[in-house]
């Protein structure tokens, strides 16, 4: 909530294992194809004198308290390719706030950044910054795409829509409800009803022209 708040909560990034995104992923194909290979994450490892453990310690739990789980993982240091431990906070799909669908519906979720603002600041800007620096940083091939995207979709909302965010049930047999993706699937019986309330946006651009 802090790029949002309660009652329209912004969106941030984790990380998360393979495992986790094939998992996630088969919720909207059963068609999808087993992992091959691993993915590798880069990061900034941080040496932190023992006489400052307790209290970083202490403020990393205070500031990660909305259900961020520590995890021990093994990283390699890139000048020397040595193998250290590092403390890891991150959030998992167990995490209550942890949400699919902004993984598996880019728009939605871009929809919701252009727009959430918190105690922290715009969504946006956390979003965009985070784009730069994944574009100027990273080494080791590493594709940010999705996070490209989304920036990049959440920009031509700002300058070219009205988002409107509510909820929709009900017939959907000409696409009204805007739920005929794959990701989607799941909420519709025989492929047009949806018998339970799901989260929808409607964008209409500046000129009152239906996008």
């Amino acid at each position: 909530d802090h790029r949002g708040n309660p009652k329209f909560p912004g969106i941030v990034c984790t990380l998360l294992e393979d495992r986790e995104v094939y998992a996630i992923q088969r919720l909207a194909s059963d068609d999808l194809p087993l992992i091959d290979e691993s993915t590798m994450t880069e990061g900034v490892i941080y040496w932190i004198p023992q006489e400052l453990v307790k209290e970083c310690l202490n403020e990393l739990d205070f500031r990660e308290k909305g259900g961020y789980a520590r995890e021990v993982i093994e990283v390699v240091e890139d000048d020397t390719g040595d193998l250290h431990k590092a403390l890891l906070y991150r959030g998992t799909p167990a995490n209550p706030a942890f949400w699919n669908r902004a993984l598996l519906d880019l728009p939605f979720a871009a929809a919701i950044m252009s727009v959430s603002q918190g105690p922290s600041g715009p969504n946006d800007f956390y979003l965009n910054s985070l784009d730069e620096f994944l574009e100027t940083t990273h080494s080791v091939g590493a594709g940010n795409d999705d996070t490209t995207a989304l920036a990049s979709m959440a920009k031509y909302f700002q300058q070219h829509s009205h988002l409107y965010f509510l909820y929709g049930s009900g017939s959907n047999q000409h696409n009204q409800l805007l739920l005929k993706r794959p990701n989607n699937a799941p909420c519709l019986v025989n492929g047009e009803d949806a018998h339970e309330s799901k989260e929808i946006v409607l964008c209409t651009q500046r000129h009152g022209k239906l996008d």
